[in-house]
């Protein structure tokens, strides 16, 4: 089983621990080199050698990849048509890959060796089958859900066995709401199966651990799961048994681990899950690592496994195995730690230190452009131009497909100059990279454009994506919010907390609606107090909103402690509005227009501002009765021209 951005690195580390077990530590690192910076010709004869002694035996290998052959365009990676040629000199070899993705006729035409085979989804009366040999196989009376269920299933066996588990635990009844919606379903379903109230704590740590790392051994996995729950080895097996039948755990060679949808989800669910067990985890771990040095044997996955632990932990790699990693092992480590940590100075530096080697070393462009996009993203954030500027020179000579919605995200985020982004995003649109990042980030800009008609056409068109997309998500829930439509946003933004990494962005926007609908100023601030002490991600974005439910509460002292860590973060030109509502909070209405106006040209959020600031002067006993009127037809127009936008909103 090989990642996404997998090439003939993975191929090659993969086949030779096929055989040899254990890798030799003390010259394994200067192989991978000298492999790496190989022609791919003489890559890919290398791996014709190596797959010939499984010919010798009878055998054939098995590679499950995903789309990992493939590039975003639906071709072939540079490196497959040469392995496929050479492999074409030996047909005793018999190499099968596993992909979510077909082959174009024009290339499978220049390869005859190739054959290439659909896999067909079962048939309903299959699917039942499979259902009833799982329930039984987990203890429990066969009984089916309704039709509709079963044709929701859509033939996919994965998701059939996991239905099977979730009847067997729950009954039929708990499927019977909306066997309409496969996306949901699948998401119940699994999500259900997640939860922790229906597993064992040796499950949970099972789970927890396989969250962790791509893979892991499964002698290390019982050794530490069998230390911390004092179960016997027989009670273990049964647990990971079961675990495999629910289709939350997959077996490859003597390893386990989880699929990176079922990976997401926990996330979603648990987080990390417990740190008393990742202590335990990380022990483990490094007995593994000394041992590894002692008997000079490498196993691959505690290689790769001590690499996400320090992504994870914000920790470093062993020395001897810094020059190790492969690329496609590098993109996951670092989409890891600028996922988990992308406002967090630190994880954005590890990012980078991590990342820049991709620059000039040998791999395949589609992995050296993901890793570099995450570098240059982190330099956004870290405050570097410089250096993403030159980063984007890069991508603009390498002809990348993400150098357009990375140009938009330097000038929205650097620059905050939106109209900008604007014109990159839709170009990027028209190229289909990171689309759920593009057009999340042009209804932002539109919504913070004010250009209404625009962002309007945009969530109609993408209505029926909005679901799937967090973003977008957020956007409705901010529209609904300034229109008034209260109960509807409360349920978009419960939507939102239930996506991967959206809980404190939901939890942010729950804060928005508090001041919007309650004008509930402290009660605001104190849920924003308790998700800065969580420690969660999204930080900047908290502390910005936790200024602005400070300031309109009149509780200066937080508000004044906030503006200085976003001062001291780089974020000044963030300040003026939070300032103009510590103003406004005293009822110094003209201190509170002069702090605003130092923003220089006023946003949409800002007008919004100065709205309230009219409107409070307007509803003072100290103003003339004759101004009044004036004060809030003027506030009035302001918040027509800005209808879909709450103006509490803040940027993240």
């Amino acid at each position: 089983m090989l990642p996404q951005f997998a090439d003939l690195g993975d191929i090659y580390r993969a086949l030779r621990q096929e055989v040899e077990t254990d890798l030799p530590l003390h010259s394994i690192g200067d192989d991978l080199r000298v492999f790496g910076a190989a022609a791919l010709k003489d890559q890919a004869k290398e791996i014709a050698q190596r797959l010939s002694h499984f010919a010798d035996l009878g055998q054939a290998v098995t590679i499950v990849t995903g789309n990992g052959i493939f590039e975003e365009n639906g071709f072939l990676k540079p490196w497959a048509p040469i392995l496929f040629d050479e492999l074409a000199h030996d047909r005793r070899v018999k190499l099968v890959v596993v992909s979510n993705r077909r082959l174009h006729e024009n290339e499978l035409r220049a390869h005859p060796n190739v054959l290439q085979i659909a896999v067909p989804p079962l048939k309903e009366e299959d699917v039942r089958t499979l259902m009833i040999q799982s329930m039984v196989a987990f203890g429990a009376k066969p009984e089916l859900p309704s039709t509709d269920v079963i044709r929701t299933i859509g033939g996919h066996p994965g998701i059939a066995r996991a239905t099977a588990a979730l009847v067997a635990q729950r009954g039929p009844a708990v499927l019977e709401a909306h066997p309409a919606d496969l996306f949901s379903l699948q998401e119940e379903m699994l999500g259900d199966s997640l939860d922790f109230t229906h597993r064992t704590p040796i499950e949970r740590d099972v789970l927890s651990a396989l969250s962790w790392v791509p893979q892991l051994a499964g002698d290390t996995l019982k050794r530490v799961v069998l230390a911390r729950n004092g179960v016997s080895p027989e009670e273990f097996a049964d647990a990971v048994s079961g675990l495999i039948l629910a289709c939350l755990v997959e077996v490859s060679g003597a390893n386990y681990l989880i699929s990176a949808p079922i990976r997401s989800l926990f996330r979603r669910l648990h987080g990390y899950g417990s740190k008393e067990l990742m202590a335990a985890f990380s022990a483990a771990l490094r007995d593994e690592l000394e041992r590894a040095r002692r008997d000079d044997e490498l196993r691959a996955e505690l290689m790769d496994a001590l690499a996400f632990m320090a992504a994870i932990e914000g920790g470093t790699l062993p020395p001897e195995f810094r020059d190790l990693l492969l690329p496609s092992t590098l993109q996951e480590v670092i989409k890891e730690t600028y996922d988990r940590g992308h406002d967090d100075p630190e994880a954005l530096r590890r990012v980078v230190a991590w990342g820049e080697s991709a620059i000039k070393a040998r791999m395949d462009e589609t992995a050296r452009e993901e890793i570099l996009a995450y570098v240059l993203r982190a330099h956004v954030r870290l405050g570097s131009k410089s250096e993403a500027r030159d980063l984007l020179d890069f991508f603009d000579e390498r002809c990348y497909r993400s150098r357009f919605y990375l140009r938009a995200f330097y000038l929205r985020i650097s620059q905050d100059d939106l109209k900008g982004a604007v014109r990159m995003l839709l170009k990027a649109r028209e190229i289909g990279k990171y689309m759920k990042l593009v057009v999340g980030d042009l209804a932002r800009c539109y919504q913070r454009l004010g250009w209404w008609p625009r962002l309007h056409d945009l969530m109609q068109d993408q209505a029926d994506y909005i679901g799937r997309n967090p973003v977008l998500l957020d956007v409705r829930a901010g529209m609904l919010i300034a229109q008034g439509a209260f109960d509807e946003a409360d349920k978009v933004i419960r939507i939102l907390r239930g996506l991967s990494g959206q809980e404190v962005y939901a939890d942010g926007r729950r804060a928005m609606l508090i001041m919007r609908r309650d004008s509930d100023f402290p009660g605001a601030q104190r849920m924003l107090t308790d998700v800065l002490q969580r420690g969660s991600g999204g930080q900047m974005f908290i502390r910005r909103l936790r200024a602005v439910a400070a300031a309109s509460a009149g509780d200066i002292r937080v508000a004044r402690e906030d503006i200085e860590f976003l001062k001291a973060r780089g974020m000044s030109r963030t300040v003026a509005g939070i300032e103009a509502r510590i103003r406004l909070a005293q009822h110094d209405y003209d201190g509170a227009e002069e702090e605003l106006a130092k923003a220089g040209t006023l946003s949409a959020q800002d007008n919004l501002l100065r709205a309230r600031i009219l409107e409070a002067r307007a509803d003072d006993h100290a103003t003339p009765f004759a101004d009044r009127a004036g004060l809030k037809s003027e506030a009035a127009e302001i918040r027509a021209q800005n209808r879909m936008l709450d103006e509490y909103e803040v940027e993240h």
